[in-house]
């Protein structure tokens, strides 16, 4: 009996130690959590009557969820999961056109301490009406929309409603018709539309889609996912942030994601469907969307230990002297100096364009090319080819951006970095216009084999000497970059478009200029060059966009604006901007 109770005793105490570990365990697993966090994730897969399935809308949706509460660490009583969702359901997750006050809403913290994440994959269609994308609830009629889709407009409108940290959109859905499965709308081709922002969420929401305009959104039928949820997750996970992309501070960006997928998502479109498949990115590019979560460590296994023998003692017989002749020391070989592997031009570069242009413009577009002694030729999204022929000297390429029936000759100068240039054509009574340029990774750099910034170092060093006014526009620091104030003033005799004067705090860094008001729509800054002193942008507010150029004089930047108004009507008007501390 005795023997017998101290079993039941030993048991119980062993029993009680188990549970207080367990429950130490998970609370501190809770207490790792981002308890504030909340995500909507929605998968359509199943869908009634004659409209095509998404096959791996479920995947999707399943990898997402995964990556949300495994590395972002977001509680799973905080999630929304959504699979084959009704219009209704939709509705209660995020609102109608009536109240922003949903599921989603009811989640957050009232205070705005809440990170949102927002991820459905399904099909999405457009408006045959109004010309605009709706998701398509699993019970509606693609050829009716306006009436029982849930309009994409209305989701980021009520988004943008929501007192958040942050919020981010990820949509795998294209919204022109088609399909991988085929048309989902009866007797028609495919509709180009584009999806708007409203101005006020602007700041804090960050969106981006698996594909533009008419384009349709792909598989990955070996992955068994969507190609844009495929390479989306590889980009969340580090790869965004790797060796070939990104700058390597493990925090990934929303210019990161979308520098990885205009590369790997639009090739692998290319290559398996020969389809052109381009992301659809808006909000603030410095956004941090994640970390890249750190590599487990598997811990290594304990020592054996190992039991030393006992010592035997041993009698040493003495040593005879040993007479040893002094050694001559060799001499060093001289080693001539490797001389240093200077860089070369030809080989890997990322061609980008741009347009400068707001009537007339070519799609962005960045893609790699190989420059060879004879020149290149390439091709990006939405068909646009650019090649160029290298001039005697290989300082210098010429050659023509195309577009359709656009045709626009360039000439881009090479700086000892990098290529840098602008194209015009004249399209009917518009003047067409934009920049190119050629750059390199700093994989690219090492593989060419030398490394630039050194070169710029020992130029700035040789160069005469300059006065202060001319260093400080030359070279950045900390009288270059910074906080300003931006002033922006209209011109006289302005009508219909900006009038007055504004006010406002912005920030120059080597990325971009930032503003911190709310009166524009969309509000781009990009610094030429660090040692030019010029940046280029433009903005726009109501149905007016804005272009300007400003210069650096050594204390502060001015510069002028000018408008173009809508595609239907031209209103021309202009003013100058300026920013000082």
């Amino acid at each position: 009996m005795k023997f017998r109770g101290k079993l039941q005793h030993f048991l119980g105490t062993v029993l009680a130690a188990v549970m207080l570990i367990a429950l130490g365990g998970q609370a501190a697993d809770a207490a790792k959590r981002n308890k504030w966090a909340v995500a909507v994730i929605i998968g359509n897969k199943d869908y009634d009557g004659r409209i095509p399935d998404v096959d791996f809308a479920s995947n999707d949706a399943d990898a997402f969820k995964k990556y949300v509460t495994d590395v972002l660490r977001y509680d799973p009583e905080n999630i929304i999961d959504l699979r084959n969702a009704t219009k209704a359901q939709l509705e209660a997750a995020f609102g109608n056109e009536r109240t922003h006050e949903g599921g989603l809403w009811r989640y957050l913290d009232p205070r705005g301490r809440s990170d949102v994440m927002v991820f459905y994959s399904g099909h999405g269609v457009p408006g045959l009406k109004d010309k605009q994308g709706y998701l398509l609830p699993v019970d509606a009629d693609p050829n009716a929309p306006e009436i029982n889709g849930y309009l994409v407009n209305t989701l980021f409108a009520n988004l943008g409603k929501l007192k958040a940290k942050s919020i981010s959109v990820f949509l795998d859905a294209c919204f022109s018709g088609d399909s991988q499965k085929g048309m989902l709308i009866r007797s028609t081709s495919g509709i180009t539309i584009s999806p708007k922002l409203p101005s006020q969420s602007s700041t804090k929401i960050s969106i981006v889609t698996a594909s533009q305009g008419d384009q349709v959104a792909s598989w990955d039928e070996k992955a068994r996912h969507g190609l844009f949820t495929k390479h989306l997750m590889d980009a969340l996970y580090g790869a965004a942030d790797g060796e070939d992309y990104g700058n390597g501070d493990k925090q990934i960006s929303l210019s990161e994601i979308q520098e990885y997928l205009d590369d790997r998502m639009t090739r692998a479109a290319r290559r398996h469907y020969g389809r052109h498949q381009n992301a659809w990115i808006r909000g603030d590019s410095l956004t941090v969307l994640a970390s890249v979560p750190a590599r487990a460590v598997k811990p290594k296994p304990a020592p054996k230990p190992v039991v030393k023998p006992k010592p035997v003692v041993k009698v040493k017989p003495k040593p005879k002297p040993v007479v040893v002749a002094r050694a001559t020391p060799a001499k060093k070989p001289i080693l001539a100096k490797p001389k240093p592997k200077k860089p070369t031009i030809f080989g890997a570069w990322i061609l980008e364009t741009s347009s400068t242009g707001i009537i007339c413009t070519v799609q962005t577009t960045r893609f790699r090319i190989d420059l060879q002694s004879d020149g290149f030729k390439g091709s990006g999204g939405a068909s646009v080819n650019v090649k160029g022929a290298l001039q005697p000297g290989n300082r210098e390429i010429r050659g023509t951006v195309a577009a359709g029936t656009f045709v626009a000759p360039y000439r881009m100068v090479y700086d000892g970095v990098k290529w840098k240039g602008d194209y015009t054509a004249q399209v009917d009574e518009f003047q067409c216009d934009g920049e190119i340029f050629l750059t390199r990774t700093a994989a690219m750099r090492a593989a060419s084999g030398g490394v630039q910034q050194a070169s710029r170092a020992t130029t700035t060093t040789s160069a005469p000497a300059t006065t202060s006014s001319q260093t400080a526009s030359t070279q950045p620091g900390s009288k270059f970059f910074g906080p300003w104030t931006l002033v922006i003033e209209s011109g006289r005799g302005n009508s219909g478009c900006l009038h007055g004067r504004l006010r406002t705090n912005a920030r120059l860094a080597p990325t971009g200029l930032r503003i911190a008001s709310r009166e524009f729509f969309t509000f781009t800054g990009k610094l030429e060059d660090q040692w030019s002193g010029l940046i280029s942008g433009h903005f726009m507010q109501g149905r007016f966009f804005y272009r300007y150029k400003m210069n650096y004089n050594g204390r502060s930047w001015s510069g002028r604006w000018t408008v173009l108004g809508d595609q239907n009507e031209g209103i021309g008007c202009a003013g100058t901007l300026a920013m000082h501390r």
